[in-house]
């Protein structure tokens, strides 16, 4: 199977789902948004599309008018009902795909570990992996999204309501990072710092909470991932 992985900064920022799609025997296509790759590429040529978190918004998409391509490209997969994944930028693109804002949030920046709180629907899904009695999970966004009304509300948190959804059995999105692993949290915390670090979130609470939860972190991202393309329909 054929999996498109579209990245909006590193092609690393798969992070800890690579290693999750290369056992399950995907062919990984990876592109950077920014090249505008996606805009050639036929919405059902992949078994499987993720499209990951950018430090732009989707109210930006003048700006970043390979957006716009991308959004076409997730309508006509969620159209077709074929799985995609969409993590942060990813999930406000299908929000928007959808026909939802997508908007700067009035409580601020969202970095670092937090909880997130499952509904009993989240409890019933892949998401359960993400309970907090087992992980905190990691955030950086300051951009929330309406929840489109096709969508499941899965998850929130104390500052965003919109933490994760599915649309159907095919497509789930998670306003967190799931897919974090040290690459990434050292990138936010060491070279993206401007955002991620913050008054709220110092550098040396991320370091304390990576160290605390990482580990388990990304072996509850592994049992979702894997229990999610269980049930998808290819």
């Amino acid at each position: 199977m054929k999996a498109l992985i579209v990245c909006h900064k590193k092609l690393e920022d798969l992070g800890s789902f690579k290693s999750v799609l290369e056992a399950r025997g995907f062919i990984l296509d990876c592109v950077m948004g920014y090249d505008d790759k996606v805009k050639d590429i036929a919405y059902d040529a992949h078994d499987l599309a993720v499209v990951m978190g950018g430090p732009m918004g989707v109210y930006e998409a003048d700006e970043y008018p390979y957006l716009y391509n991308e959004i076409a490209y997730i309508k006509a997969r969620l159209e077709a009902d074929l799985p995609l994944i969409g993590v942060c930028l990813g999930a406000q693109m299908i929000a928007s795909a959808l026909g939802e804002n997508v908007f700067v949030g009035q409580n601020g920046k969202e970095t670092g570990w937090h909880f997130v709180n499952l509904t009993a629907e989240g409890l019933k899904s892949p998401l359960r992996h993400f309970d907090p009695v087992r992980t905190k999970v990691t955030q950086a966004h300051q951009d929330t999204f309406d929840l489109p009304a096709q969508a499941t509300l899965l998850a929130s948190s104390d500052n965003y309501i919109n933490q994760a959804y599915s649309v159907g059995k095919n497509a789930i999105a998670t306003q967190f990072h799931p897919e974090a692993d040290e690459f990434i949290v050292d990138q936010w915390t060491n070279v993206h710092d401007g955002f991620f670090v913050t008054d709220d979130m110092p550098k040396e609470q991320i370091e304390k909470d990576t160290a605390q939860y990482l580990a388990s972190y990304q072996n509850q991202t592994a049992l979702f991932l894997n229990e999610w393309l269980d049930m998808v329909e290819f």
